[in-house]
């Protein structure tokens, strides 16, 4: 019934044989990202009760881009570690919708009042081309993904179609090892974001020394 590959048996059999280490690195992770996001807490609670606004809007999105990412860790290691072929389509629903939702509030991110506030007094040219190469990567995975992520979204997960074949249907085509790749390439793009934010970071830190 399940849309089953060669490469999800072989992903299974390497889950398998390395379970334990895939645990550890799950808990690392999700370590570093509690640190990150009350590192980011601190931050948007100190631009704000400042009114440091170009602060706020960059220490803003990195929260925003943190908690996406760990979500979709969190997502991911239930979707790893899941036995069961409807668990793991759970899961996939579960990061399909995600990915879907965070698209287009990235592109609204990135718009107008980062551009104004922060592109034109922070941004060096070499920020500014990674931003295009993120810009470039994100619109190639809108453009690759977003028909199916919908599709998946508006039968199966965030509205249910009424007609309950469609509903199965929609979840026994979902590949498991296809959407796993396609959580991490989503998650690559939103670290490249972050690494983009940390520059705008510290070169705010650096400004702010400089009047100081």
């Amino acid at each position: 019934m399940y849309n089953i590959q060669d490469s999800d048996h072989i992903l299974t059999k390497q889950i398998k044989k390395n379970h334990k280490r895939f645990q550890s690195d799950f808990k690392k992770n999700f370590a570093i990202q509690e640190k990150t996001l009350s590192t980011l807490l601190s931050g948007i609670n100190h631009a704000k009760f400042n009114s440091l606004k170009e602060t706020k809007v960059i220490w803003n999105i990195a929260g925003f881009v943190n908690i996406i990412s760990y979500d979709l860790k969190v997502i991911g290691q239930d979707l790893i570690l899941s036995e069961s072929e409807w668990q793991k389509r759970y899961y996939a629903r579960q990061g399909c919708l995600l990915i879907y939702e965070a698209i287009n509030d990235i592109f609204d991110l990135l718009g107008k009042e980062f551009k104004t506030l922060v592109l034109q007094n922070l941004a060096s040219d070499e920020i500014k081309n990674e931003l295009i190469k993120l810009r470039r990567k994100l619109n190639t995975f809108k453009k690759e993904h977003f028909t199916n992520l919908q599709s998946i979204r508006n039968t199966a997960i965030a509205h249910r179609d009424n007609d309950s074949l469609k509903q199965i249907k929609t979840i026994v085509e979902i590949n498991w090892s296809d959407t796993l790749q396609l959580v991490t390439t989503f998650d690559n793009i939103l670290n490249h974001l972050g690494e983009i934010l940390q520059s705008l970071m510290n070169n705010c830190l650096e400004r702010l020394d400089k009047i100081e």
